[in-house]
């Protein structure tokens, strides 16, 4: 029975005794237990956590046969050896084997750097002794290598394994080099859209109450009155939500997105330190669960950043919602009244720069640019009083994406005179 046999029968629900058929498969392979596509590990299980030895052994041997050809890690025997050499092997069933199988399913995912797609654990309980057997770790052959071991011990997180020789090795510099030189590249771009944020504000509110005068020892006392911050909730905001879609033939591991806004003369491109009155935050999208993120609001240069660890863009139009970076519109509105419009003389672009980064791929940057004036003022307006959210707009590396009123409207037609003017009226 070959090693793709047996998980096969592993997962078939009609088969019993599964433990039995595991021990079985290394007696039958008595003197030659591991080889290219087998290994055979001790799983130290206890209180529903794997050790931190046995964490290294998942993160070596995935790396190793996800880098080879694939192949089985088989959890509940331990290897003999005398003066270097194999002599044999002994049972070291596992404790609550399907528990087991649940974690090393979870740490799979988290074990090598890009996740190797396909790996699967299941359980092999032996029928003689309840609640012990074996667990068995598939690990098939990537077409994203290399992997790269990130857990364990430090000999064996950060480095790079191949099966060669029933051995786990570690990886030459020239294999390396090969593997990536071969490795499809992703080809990443963002897509980027206006919309309406609704937020929560505070509103101030005097409520003075009636004097009251008590006879107190011929004493008048006064109540002061009160001050009440109410909070409501208001569309004021405008939101630029990111979306990044994988061009190139590579999936997309580890991905980054990096957002600065700043708002800058658009004839001599310095920055405006009163972009801090713009009030410029990001907040974390649904897709982006469990990511890191850094937000520094504010200030004349408002920079986001945010990351997709264990989370891959496929290839070929694969998409990721990234985050939704906001700018109070209200704020934005009057900063251009008071400092703009009195002379007609200064101009000023909101700045939006992009830096997008992932394994395999170079880094690129890129920028929009939206002009701060009366006419894109009033489409946002618009926009948040209407449907609220614009067109996809796709952004290029390199050169600056200028941006327009018909990129604030939904259906992409730019603002007309006669509905700005009924707009200010």
């Amino acid at each position: 029975m070959g090693w793709q046999e047996l998980f096969r029968k592993l997962q078939d629900a009609e088969v019993e005794d599964r433990g039995e058929l595991v021990e079985e498969f290394v007696e039958d392979r008595k003197g030659y237990e591991e080889d290219h596509y087998v290994d055979l590990k001790v799983l130290d299980f206890a209180d529903r956590k794997v050790d931190r030895d046995s964490r290294g052994d998942l993160a070596q041997e995935a790396s190793a046969f996800a880098n080879a050809d694939g192949g089985l890690i088989i959890w509940g025997f331990e290897e003999l050896t005398q003066e270097g050499k194999r002599t044999g092997y002994m049972k070291e069933p596992v404790d609550n084997p399907e528990d087991a199988a649940e974690k090393l399913r979870t740490l799979s995912g988290e074990c090598t750097l890009p996740p190797i797609p396909g790996m699967r654990s299941e359980p092999a309980p032996l029928g003689e002794e309840p609640g012990r057997g074996y667990v068995v770790t598939l690990v098939p052959k990537s077409d994203y290598a290399p992997h790269q071991a990130h857990m364990g011990p430090g000999d064996v997180t950060g480095k790079y394994f191949q099966r060669a020789g029933g051995r786990a090795l570690v990886m030459q510099h020239g294999k390396l080099d090969d593997m990536f030189g071969r490795r499809p590249r992703p080809v990443l771009v963002p897509e980027i859209y206006f919309k309406k944020v609704w937020q929560k504000s505070e509103e101030k509110s005097e409520e003075k109450s009636e004097e009251k005068i008590e006879q107190k020892s011929e004493e008048k006392i006064e109540q002061k009155s009160e001050e009440k911050i109410e909070e409501k909730i208001d569309p004021a905001a405008v939101g630029i939500g990111w979306v990044l879609v994988n061009k190139g033939p590579g999936t997309a591991f580890g991905v980054t997105l990096e957002v600065a806004l700043s708002l800058v003369n658009s004839e001599d491109k310095t920055e405006y330190m009163a972009a801090e009155k713009f009030d410029i935050g990001a907040d974390r999208m649904e897709a982006a669960t469990g990511t890191d993120t850094e937000c520094n609001s504010r200030s004349a240069r408002a920079s986001c950043f945010i990351s997709l660890q264990g989370m891959p863009i496929r290839c070929d139009g694969g998409k990721a919602k990234m985050m939704c970076v906001r700018f109070d519109f209200r704020e934005c509105k009057e900063w251009h009244e008071k400092t703009m419009s009195f002379d007609g003389t200064r101009k000023a672009e909101l700045c939006v720069g992009w830096t997008i980064g992932a394994q395999n791929m170079r880094t690129v940057r890129g920028s929009f640019l939206l002009q701060v004036n009366k006419e894109t003022i009033q489409a946002m307006r618009r926009m948040i009083e209407g449907p609220g959210q614009s067109r996809a707009i796709q952004g290029t590396p390199g050169e600056p994406l200028h941006l327009s009123t018909e990129h604030l409207s939904p259906d992409g037609a730019p603002v007309r005179e006669a509905d700005s003017e009924a707009g200010e009226s």
